[in-house]
């Protein structure tokens, strides 16, 4: 259907929409593992939300470019993307654009060896979370900050953020990919004491 629409909206030249048909195709791309056709397919999207002055797409756009950077080992890459994509999110107000934005950095911070950069990132995702009331959002950059406190051995900032976990895991979708990844952790470590 994405193709479809893809091919209508070329078709009739219509910017407004194109860009969703590209990105929603990229979402697909990117479920499937096609990364070369994703990053195709969100440039893509980019362009055209660009041509129609789609601002707060145009920054979730590169959130989802630099993931993809970043999944396939492209950091500088992903870096300058997720940079562009914080600058447009701070100039316009775009609070959850901002805070993904920032969770990912935090990653490339935690890739280039930079531990405490990457919890000051995830702290603050944490914070913007709290206050758009976005549990979806605040349990990554907490599970993140709780993974990296069980790496280093910080015992009572690890049992503090796992405690804060388990309380948001009943109000987070439960496809999110931390919510998994935490569970699984917490079976391999047996980390909360009960």
């Amino acid at each position: 259907f994405c193709d479809l629409a893809i091919a209508m909206g070329e078709e009739d030249g219509d910017s407004e929409l194109l860009g969703y048909y590209y990105a929603a195709r990229g979402k697909v791309a990117t479920e499937e593992k096609d990364y070369e056709s994703a990053l195709s397919m969100y440039r893509r999207a980019y362009d055209e939300y660009k041509k129609a002055n789609k601002v707060a797409e145009r920054a979730t756009t590169l959130n989802n470019l630099a993931q993809l950077y970043f999944n396939t080992g492209r950091t500088a890459s992903a870096r300058r993307a997720l940079t562009t994509a914080a600058r447009i999110a701070d100039e316009k107000k775009l609070a959850r654009v901002s805070a993904l934005s920032q969770l990912l950095l935090g990653q490339l911070d935690e890739h280039d060896s930079r531990p405490l950069a990457a919890k000051r990132r995830w702290q603050l995702v944490t914070k913007i979370a709290k206050r758009v009331n976005d549990n979806d959002l605040r349990f990554p950059a907490e599970f993140m900050v709780y993974r990296s406190a069980c790496v280093t051995g910080d015992t009572p900032v690890r049992r503090a953020i796992e405690r804060r976990l388990i309380r948001l895991a009943p109000w987070v979708h439960p496809g999110l990919d931390e919510l998994h990844s935490f569970r699984e952790f917490q079976a391999q470590n047996q980390t909360f004491d009960r």
